[in-house]
């Protein structure tokens, strides 16, 4: 395989973006081009150390992360790979939750936790590590007098409020039971389109974390996203009115009950267009 036309150039422009550490690593920047500058043709390099913005880096970050936390979790997570667990007889459980460079340690004991902290430490250049407060836009208020946990996302919803110019308080229901939104014709209304589909998709992102209560309601409007017309638009807004009137309501984690418990119901062909039945499922773990 032939080396491509300077190359050189462009892993010398992948490293002004993205600095390596060479204390650390094998390998040197300046090294690095000199030697792709003066390279033979005809030869394939083969690159060491994955580099952050390469396509393979996060699949890199991942395997040496596995590797190191098999040291203290040995379980891997079958609904999601970036889920450590361990789940000891006499030592307790451990949780390792990953998101890019972002981590929560979940333990039974601090001394757990610092652990784990020391085994990332010894690898990895990592920052200070506290109380978990925000993780990816959802603020963690612990209260461990009564052993439960809040999760709730005020700053995102007051930042979509702002955006829709929908800051005053309201007290409405998110949607009423006799509402039957219809797919509109071909002739789009103003708010038809980008609009629309934001706040649709900044509901969505709010009841898959910490609202569940208006699931319902944000799924119902996402069914129209290429054929909404003006009453779509009003009863996004509508939703969005009772998010803002119940912003710090979330999920409350606790030890009430740690089993699975799962309700399911549907309302026996409420679709008047295609006659169909909408179901729905809940669960609910440690009563949130």
């Amino acid at each position: 395989m032939e080396l491509p036309i300077l190359s050189h150039e462009v892993i010398a422009e992948i490293m002004r973006r993205k600095k390596v550490d060479s204390n650390r690593n094998h390998i040197v920047v300046e090294k690095l081009v000199r030697t792709c500058s003066t390279v033979v043709h005809r030869l394939v390099m083969r690159l060491r150390k994955s580099i952050y913005v390469l396509q393979q880096a996060a699949k890199q970050w991942h395997k040496r992360l596995a590797g190191v936390l098999s040291e203290v979790v040995s379980t891997l997570s079958a609904a999601d790979q970036f889920l450590f667990i361990a789940d000891y007889l006499l030592q307790g459980r451990r949780y390792v939750l990953v998101y890019v460079g972002d981590i929560i340690i979940a333990t039974n004991t601090k001394r757990d936790a610092a652990k784990v902290e020391a085994t990332l430490r010894e690898y990895f250049d990592i920052g200070a590590m506290n109380d978990a407060h925000l993780f990816l836009g959802m603020l963690v208020t612990p209260e461990r007098e009564v052993k439960q946990s809040w999760l709730t996302q005020r700053a995102y919803i007051e930042k979509i409020a702002k955006r829709f110019n929908l800051m005053q308080s309201y007290s409405c229901i998110p949607i009423s039971n006799d509402v039957r939104l219809e797919k509109a014709s071909s002739e789009f209304t103003t708010f038809c389109g980008k609009t629309y589909w934001e706040l649709v998709g900044s509901l969505m992102c709010v009841a898959c974390c910490t609202r569940p209560d208006f699931m319902f309601a944000t799924g119902y409007l996402a069914r129209c996203l290429t054929c909404c017309s003006d009453e779509h638009w009003q009863e996004a807004r509508r939703v969005l009115k009772y998010l803002v009137s119940f912003m710090d309501v979330g999920l409350c984690y606790g030890l009430r009950n740690e089993l699975v418990v799962g309700y399911t119901d549907a309302d026996w062909v409420g679709d008047k267009l295609t006659r169909k039945s909408t179901g729905r499922l809940v669960f609910m773990l440690a009563g949130a």
